[in-house]
């Protein structure tokens, strides 16, 4: 387990969708571990930022951005 993971058990009473809903809103996500049969809540991985020379669209008047080459994302350079 990582230092990061908490194992978790959810009451049969809650309403999942509100449960999911606040996990979403404090920026961490629950998924179930079939390996060790626990729900494991963990922080939400930020996603890359937006490119700032075309605010994330991938595209550069008419053409794919250069700076990130048509990802969109910031370093979003394509391998």
């Amino acid at each position: 387990m990582s230092a990061l993971e908490v194992p978790a058990a959810i009451a049969g009473s809650v309403n999942l969708m509100a449960f999911s809903g606040a996990l979403a809103q404090a920026g961490i996500v629950g998924r179930f571990d079939a390996d060790r049969g626990i729900l494991v809540i963990e922080p939400a991985l930020a996603p890359p930022a937006h490119c700032p020379e075309c605010g994330g669209s991938g595209f550069d008047e008419d053409a794919a951005c250069e700076f990130c080459d048509g990802t969109g994302r910031e370093g979003g350079k394509r391998d």
